[in-house]
């Protein structure tokens, strides 16, 4: 049965169309029997979702994608309390640090909170894509698998993006390459179609489009 291990709600500024409890909604009506919600640079939406996701008959996973040096994102998942309170950590850590907006995680930050914490590889805006478009995957990869021993999987997702099954078969490579499980995932940024429009609007602010010469430019 098909979990969706990656959504993002609209807790995640401007990169979600739909609200936490609308996802479970939706996943109740997919049969989808349980949800991951990884938002950006946040668990803010956590109990909305995990409240409505229980009200559904739905098992939720919190967790949350943080922004890297590289303006990359790195999806952590708690295993356990433990791993909850260094996620939480871990964010409050970068947002006192740096001006709001500016924020980033180090190799350092993620190390040093490292226990406890399930990585993905995530998305096209993820830190490892971001490494094998600079040729710098399996170096990436390396010290992700060295951070997270037994607790990495590779994310694949398709959207049918340019070079998109490209990067997907080097990620299969070096997923082999390590050793290490891979899983699919739909990357989810809204509910439904009525959503889509909203994330629409939202992606072309902040990309800086206009709203009536929007194309469909969703990451």
């Amino acid at each position: 049965m098909y979990c969706e291990l990656h959504t993002r709600s609209a807790f995640s500024f401007l990169s979600s169309g739909s609200q936490p409890q609308r996802l479970a909604e939706r996943a109740a009506e997919l049969n989808i029997k349980t949800v991951a919600l990884i938002d950006r640079d946040t668990v803010a939406g956590a109990v909305r979702f995990h409240f409505e996701a229980r009200e559904q008959g739905i098992t939720p996973i919190i967790g949350a994608e943080l922004t890297m040096e590289d303006g990359s994102l790195l999806p952590l998942v708690p295993m356990t309390l433990a791993g909850y309170q260094n996620l939480s950590r871990l964010i409050t850590t970068i947002k006192l640090r740096h001006r709001k907006g500016e924020h980033f995680a180090t190799r350092k930050d993620i190390e040093e909170h490292s226990s406890s914490l399930l990585c993905f590889t995530g998305g096209a805006d993820g830190f490892l894509h971001r490494g094998i478009k600079n040729g710098n995957g399996i170096a990436d990869l390396a010290w992700l698998n060295y951070v997270f021993e037994k607790r990495l999987y590779v994310e694949l997702q398709r959207h049918h993006l340019r070079h998109e099954e490209a990067i997907n078969q080097s990620l299969i490579g070096l997923a082999h390459k390590l050793r290490l499980p891979y899983f699919a995932s739909n990357g989810v940024y809204y509910a439904d179609h009525h959503d889509r429009e909203l994330f629409d609007v939202f992606t072309c602010i902040k990309k800086s489009h206009e709203h009536l010469r929007r194309r469909k430019i969703a990451q």
